[in-house]
């Protein structure tokens, strides 16, 4: 009971000595705010679980230390982000919701790749929660059926009509947001 007061003390001085800094570090390197406070929690919760080691290092090195991790934590959220935006730029490019009603041809340009890419970006940061949940399961994790259904404490035909919802909720707004049809025809409005 004694060492875990100790530990605690310890580490609650390791993290007021570390906190402030290793805070405006993971603001710096993220994306955004949301993911800074994230990385900084694990940060420091990989710190709780390595205090011992932290604590034999001078201050400088633990800095060093805790920088490196949040830099692996962005470098592991921007793949992950990545990944999803790759896999959801091909969802999109299977509903042919291509930037500017651009044909099969234009759409095999880079430029066109990078600016279909930054509206999925965009589209996904608009989603519910619980849509982009589900197509991360679909897409990213690349969970399918029943696997899908036990995580989402349903049957398979539920799993497939929520993700069939889902999809559907990721096209309409980009729709809306870039007035492309499903066949690719700029909408009139």
């Amino acid at each position: 009971m004694e060492k875990d007061v100790e530990r605690d003390e310890l580490f609650t001085e390791f993290f007021h000595r570390h906190v402030r800094q290793i805070r405006a570090y993971a603001r710096a390197k993220a994306r955004d705010w949301v993911d800074a406070e994230d990385i900084c929690s694990d940060v420091f919760a990989l710190a709780w679980d390595k205090l011992d080691l932290l604590c034999d290092l001078n201050d400088a090195q633990a800095h060093r230390w805790l920088q490196r991790v949040v830099e692996l934590r962005c470098l592991r959220k921007n793949r992950d982000l990545s990944r999803l935006v790759k896999a959801y730029s091909r969802v999109a490019s299977e509903m042919e919701l291509s930037p500017d009603g651009e044909d099969e041809e234009s759409r095999d340009d880079g430029r066109q790749s990078i600016e279909l890419e930054q509206r999925v970006r965009d589209v996904l940061d608009l989603l519910p929660p619980e849509t982009r949940a589900l197509l991360e399961l679909d897409a990213f994790q690349r969970k399918k059926g029943p696997e899908m259904a036990q995580i989402l404490g349903c049957s398979p035909t539920a799993a497939r009509l929520r993700l069939m919802r889902a999809r559907r909720v990721f096209g309409n707004i980009y729709v809306a947001k870039y007035g492309t049809s499903a066949n690719g025809e700029v909408n009139a409005s």
